[in-house]
């Protein structure tokens, strides 16, 4: 339709012959103000509107387009009101409303408010309904107004509601329910709500997601449902997923509560099951339920024990909502490795070595895989590191603690050590996250090191000689074999060291003398201890000055010369100097003497450096104790002595007088002859208990004819027997015991001179005399012509 032309009062005609349709159910009509057959005629009075269907109730006519009333008074006719007089006063029977224009379908055709059209019997009439209205409007054929279902979890059985609303209302019988598949499903129960409504129920139907249900009505009406209700089942949200705390055989999961803020899904929650499998596994393991008894608890947590160690596992919290099948998903899960166990055996030692004073290498065998409890980074029996603790053996000493690397096989070098040790040693390893057991104790021994230096040296300076003593090192770090000892004149520019070698002992402390040193002189010494592994560092130096002390005894102290008045002296210097000689002291006593009348009296006197000395003034025929020393400016030093004495003089003819008795032998045979001893003629000053006087024979070859002569032998050179000797000493008798007869030529000794027997054929000249030999040296005093003499087995000539 075009619209070529506008409606309008200046422009009364413009919608004359005009026909306005609108879609069903209202159908087509002429435009205001006209009506007839093609809508060109003008409404007749008391007419208007749309092809002039309305009546115009104003007392003096109306507007044919609008009905509005013309001005007048009254403005309505009887019976009518209303701005355009268009509502009556009351409608006739069978109709209600404003205009009473509305039709009442009431049964039995009662009458209906007016107004609201509300029947006065409270019942429609067959075909109406009035379900969602007051007045009995609706079209009350059958009609399937809602299928729907009780919420539910998944899963669990529901009732689906089929509401058919009719008047009249349909049977049970006419009502059915199938779902996708066509399977049919009873009518459990029904009800007939607000007159007019079959509310069917079908119970006890499992529901899940996708499925669909058709609920139909006799006579061809159905309706499909096909959102069937379900309550979302609750879940922890993932930033809620449950945190695990990890042992080796069992873990402590722990969850916070669901809540409808901060989770998935619907409440209200009854309780939380936990599960668990291994990463590979998948079926979950159940492990208990958590029932909600306290809904302000916010934390939980339950223990999962008997597990693997070194194995990952989920762990996941279901919540569970109200119903059997309330639990919902397992999607919210974390994963954990649960850690490695206590290893059931300890490693052992297989050897241990010492290269190093300081150092003990010692190799570990770890036991089988499986004892180590542990897989970490795709080893089977993983090993973190190894520990070795140790201490001095069979000590109180605390443990100390090495580490080393892992592996099956291992080689831990404990450093640190003190030397030539025992120590203890037991072992471990951690896998990932364990300690194994403690290893049985193995004792070994560090190797030698060089010691340390001797401690405390101390000198003491002795004449000529230090003596060295010093504390053995500690620790010895070994077995000390040898020390060596050097030292040096301290003053001197150049160092020239004299070592000493000293065999070890076992001793705390040792000695050792250094010798032939000089005196008064400044020495170092230092002292090296020495082990296997070689020597080692020196002590502190020690220094003293060998002091100037008493001198040592004489080297020697000799007679020169004695006369009956003096000894002559001579000697030599002390062999050990302990300083400058600056004299000599002599002292003497008398000790015997074979003179009665001798006063046993003594002396000293000092001398200066000489080495020979008369001393006078001597008691003849007297023995002296003679003592000498060195002095030094210390003082003197240890005497040495000498025994010795003064000669005397005596006649020896008035001593032993020789009778012509005694000048014959008694008898004679080839080797020996008898002969008569003189007796001794005591002289008053000679005392017979002296024990420096003795009588001796003497025998002499006699190498002349047989005529008496003076003797040729020297009294000085008298001595025993001597085969080439001229003349020698045959007996020696104590004074006081000479015997009066004498064997010449015996064989015996006698005061330790041997009487050689005699030749045959030889003359021999036969001396009395008298000897002393402290003087050193035996002295004999002789008459200078033979007492006796004799041809061997022949008398002499003058006895013949």
């Amino acid at each position: 339709m075009e619209c070529s032309r506008g409606c309008s009062s200046s422009n009364t005609d413009a919608c004359r012959s005009t026909m306005i349709c609108l879609a069903d159910p209202y159908g087509c009509s002429c435009t205001t103000s006209y009506g007839g057959l093609h809508c060109a005629s003008d409404c007749s009075n008391g007419m208007y509107g749309p092809g002039c269907s309305q009546t115009c109730h104003c007392s003096n006519g109306c507007n044919k387009a609008t009905g509005e009333c013309n001005s007048g008074d009254p403005l309505c006719q009887t019976g009518w009101n209303g701005p355009q007089c268009n509502i009556p006063d009351s409608c006739p029977d069978g109709f209600y409303g404003e205009l009473c224009n509305y039709n009442c379908h009431c049964k039995n055709n009662a009458a209906c408010n007016q107004t609201t059209g509300k029947c006065s019997n409270a019942e429609c009439a067959s075909g109406w309904i009035d379900v969602d209205v007051t007045d009995c409007q609706q079209d009350g054929n059958a009609k399937i107004r809602l299928v729907y279902s009780t919420k539910v979890n998944p899963g669990e059985p529901s009732s689906i509601i089929c509401v058919v609303s009719g008047n009249p209302v349909i049977k049970a019988s006419d009502v059915a329910l199938s779902d996708e598949s066509g399977l049919e499903f009873p009518l459990t129960s029904y009800l007939i709500d607000q007159k007019y409504l079959f509310v069917g129920n079908f119970s006890s139907i499992i529901v899940d997601h996708g499925m669909s249900f058709t609920c139909n009505v006799s006579g061809g009406v159905s309706l499909q449902l096909n959102n069937i209700s379900f309550y979302a089942l609750p879940r922890l949200d993932q930033l809620k997923a449950p945190q695990i705390e990890v042992e080796a055989t069992q873990v402590t999961v722990t969850w916070q509560r669901w809540t409808v803020e901060d989770d998935i899904g619907d409440g209200p929650v009854e309780s939380y099951k936990v599960y668990y499998k291994q990463y590979d596994s998948d079926n979950w393991n159940f492990h208990r339920s958590v029932a909600i008894q306290d809904s302000d608890q916010v934390t939980y947590n339950s223990v999962i024990t008997a597990l693997d160690w070194s194995t990952t596992y989920y762990f996941t919290v279901t919540v569970k909502r109200t119903g059997p099948r309330g639990e919902g998903s397992k999607d919210t899960f974390t994963s954990a490795t649960t850690l490695c166990d206590v290893p059931s055996e300890a490693p052992g030692i297989t050897s241990s070595s010492s290269t190093h004073p300081n150092e003990i290498e010692i190799e570990i065998e770890v036991p089988s895989p499986p004892s180590i409890k542990c897989n970490h980074d795709d080893t089977n029996g993983y090993i973190e590191n190894f520990s070795a603790k140790y201490r001095r053996s069979y000590s109180e000493d605390s443990f100390m603690e090495k580490s080393g690397s892992g592996g099956s096989t291992s080689f831990l070098v404990i450093d640190g050590l003190e030397p030539y040790t025992e120590y203890e040693i037991i072992v471990s390893f951690h896998n990932k996250d364990e300690q194994s057991p403690w290893s049985v104790p193995l004792i070994t021994r560090t190797a030698e090191g060089v010691p340390p230096k001797p401690r405390n040296v101390m000198l003491k300076p002795r004449y000529f000689t230090v003596e060295v003593q010093w504390a053995i090192p500690q620790p010895t770090n070994g077995v000390i074999n040898r020390y060596e000892i050097s030292h040096w004149e301290a003053d001197e520019p150049i160092r020239t060291r004299k070592v000493d070698i000293v065999k070890a002992n076992l001793k705390d402390v040792n000695m050792f003398l250094i010798t032939g040193l000089k005196y008064d002189v400044m020495y170092t010494v230092e002292v090296k201890a020495a082990t296997g592994a070689g020597l080692g560092p020196p002590s502190d130096a020690a220094s003293v000055r060998t002091a100037t002390a008493i001198p040592g005894m004489l080297g020697s102290l000799n007679v020169k010369e004695v006369t009956t008045g003096s000894v002559t002296l001579m000697w030599t210097d002390p062999v050990i100097f302990s300083g400058d000689i600056i004299g000599y002291g002599i002292s003497y006593r008398a000790i015997d003497s074979v003179f009665t009348e001798t006063k046993m009296d003594s002396g000293a006197v000092l001398v200066g450096t000489m080495k020979t000395y008369e001393l006078g003034n001597l008691h003849p025929g007297t023995l002296y104790e003679i003592l000498v020393n060195a002095s030094t400016s210390v003082g003197f030093g240890e005497p040495r002595t000498l025994l010795t004495g003064t000669t005397f003089e005596v006649d020896i003819s008035k001593a032993l007088p020789v009778n012509e008795d005694l000048s014959k032998p008694i008898s004679q045979s080839d080797t020996l002859v008898l002969v008569r001893l003189p007796a001794f003629t005591p002289d008053a000053r000679i005392s017979m208990d002296s024990e420096l006087l003795d009588f001796i024979v003497v025998v002499e070859y006699d190498e002349s004819l047989g005529t008496r002569r003076r003797r040729d032998t020297e009294t000085s050179m008298l001595k025993g027997y001597n085969t080439s000797g001229e003349s020698y000493i045959s007996a020696l008798f104590a004074i006081c015991n000479v015997p009066s007869t004498f064997n010449i030529g015996s064989g015996g000794l006698y005061g330790g001179y041997y009487n050689a027997p005699l030749e045959r054929g030889r003359r021999y000249n036969i001396y009395y005399g008298l000897a002393t030999s402290y003087t050193g040296e035996v002295v004999c005093y002789l008459d200078e012509q033979p007492s006796l003499s004799f041809l061997g087995n022949v008398l002499p000539a003058d006895v013949c």
